[in-house]
């Protein structure tokens, strides 16, 4: 027996401990056969309560506290034999083993390390799912990670981090905590518009600093404040979009106040609103620390520097978008991302890239991606789409991978859930139990009802069903 499958075993031998203290229980549960924590996990409900019969008000609260546990650590084990199994293997993953499969096109993620979220050591995760659907395209369509990176205009392996002191972007490793940190999603769309506006050498118009700076004033400045600016400056029919120097324009302020505003007219000299300048101005914003509040912030303070921070990320989205020149949506067709989110929504790295794979392998099987508006792609890339169009749809494949809830439940069925749930089952089908249960399926005709008696039986054998087998 190999050593995870020998601390797998050691894990569903643990009863006697979950019942130190609760004899009564104890007893009530070796009469009835039960004598494992497998056997409190796997079974039903219907099943173990028929077994033990009546319980009392103590009985029933305490073995339903037993039972979560139960449950909790067998698919603790579960999922650990199902590791240590697949990591010997080709199948299993990129943990171990070597592969079968051509050499990848280039390493997804490095380097390869085990984090605290256990994305990585898992099968069953939205990581593996994403991997899934990379092969799909190496595989199906000869699309590798590098096409996709450039299809995609982000990067597997390296993000950049904005420092909020210098507002200077350093790129840094993709790891887990980058993958799976809560984030606005127009914060994303807002980096991968500015590297596509890059490679079209636009800029983006010059109405978007102003509105930067009117949201900047409009949450530094007391309500009263902001009421008395707009009522001196405001066009008549417009709205009006404050500056620093209307602002300092109205009489009466408070020296802190004026102070501050005079510091941002100066930051606002060098500060370009773009992603790495809204950090900036996100940082600088944080606590008056720096002289750039004027006062003390309030309660609600923190809430709107939020909500404002979220403002700036979706008016520059737009401002990009408007820049590029083409309609919304034929550009988020061409860059497989929304960019008309609203502020609000949240995502995760992780979870943008994989519904965006999942919007190239849709385009290929449409023939949508031969559509694209893409002047920046190479010319070998606008090649191996068109040979990719030319090629099967992957149906079959594709009816597997179409969401990750559908990529799950066949991931579950192709470990084979028997052994997922009782890995360590050895010799299963030559024990006397197992030949008793085949031989009542041949004795008599199957039905539902008697197949699903047969098995309880398999997994969970009563003393009587066991004496039989002898």
């Amino acid at each position: 027996m190999n050593k995870g499958a020998r601390k797998a075993k050691s894990i569903f031998n643990v009863l006697p401990q979950f019942l130190i203290g609760d004899k009564q229980l104890a007893t009530r549960l070796a009469g009835a056969g039960l004598v494992s924590v497998q056997q409190i996990a796997l079974l039903e409900s219907r099943a173990l309560h028929a077994r033990l019969g009546e319980l009392s008000a103590q009985e029933a609260s305490s073995f339903a506290l037993l039972r979560t546990r139960a449950r909790r650590l067998q698919a603790q084990a579960a999922d650990h034999a199902v590791m240590q199994m697949q990591s010997q293997s080709a199948g299993g993953g990129w943990l171990g083993g070597q592969s079968f499969r051509a050499p990848p096109l280039r390493p997804p993620l490095r380097p390869l390390k085990l984090c605290h979220c256990g994305c990585c050591d898992s099968i069953f995760s939205l990581k593996a799912y994403l991997f899934d659907l990379l092969d799909l395209l190496a595989y199906s369509w000869r699309v590798d990670l590098r096409t996709v990176e450039q299809l995609l205009l982000r990067s597997f392996d390296q993000v950049t981090a904005y420092d909020p002191l210098s507002f200077i972007g350093q790129r840094v490793d993709l790891d887990c905590d980058a993958l799976n940190t809560p984030m606005p999603q127009a914060a994303i769309a807002c980096e991968v518009l500015e590297v596509h506006l890059q490679a079209l050498a636009r800029q983006v118009g010059a109405g978007w600093p102003k509105l930067f700076v009117d949201g900047l004033l409009r949450l530094i400045l007391p309500r009263e404040i902001v009421t008395a600016v707009v009522a001196a400056h405001s066009p008549p029919g417009g709205k009006l979009q404050l500056t620093v120097a209307q602002a300092r324009s109205l009489p009466g302020l408070p020296p802190a106040l004026d102070a501050a505003l005079a510091q941002w007219a100066a930051e606002l000299i060098t500060l370009t609103p773009d992603l790495a300048g809204i950090v900036r101005a996100y940082g600088l914003l944080a606590d008056d620390s720096a002289g750039m509040l004027g006062q003390e912030p309030d309660a609600t303070f923190a809430e709107r520097r939020e909500a404002i921070l979220r403002q700036w990320l979706t008016g520059y989205r737009d401002a990009l978008r408007a820049a590029s020149g083409v309609a919304v949506d034929v550009l988020e067709a061409s860059l497989f991302l929304s960019l008309d989110a609203g502020a609000c929504r949240t995502t995760t790295r992780l979870q943008e890239l994989v519904t965006s794979v999942q919007q190239i392998v849709e385009s290929i099987r449409s023939g949508e991606i031969l559509r694209l508006s893409r002047p920046d792609l190479p010319a070998s890339v606008n090649r191996l789409l068109r040979e990719a169009k030319t090629l099967p749809p992957a149906q079959s494949a594709w009816e597997r991978l179409r969401d990750f809830e559908t990529w799950l439940g066949y991931v579950y069925g192709w470990v084979y859930p028997e052994n997922v749930l009782s890995p360590l089952s050895e010799n299963a089908l030559e024990s006397a139990s197992f030949q008793e249960v085949l031989r009542l399926m041949q004795a008599e005709p199957l039905t539902a009802d008697s197949a699903r008696k047969f098995y309880l039986e398999a997994v969970a054998p009563t003393p009587a069903f066991l004496e039989r087998s002898r």
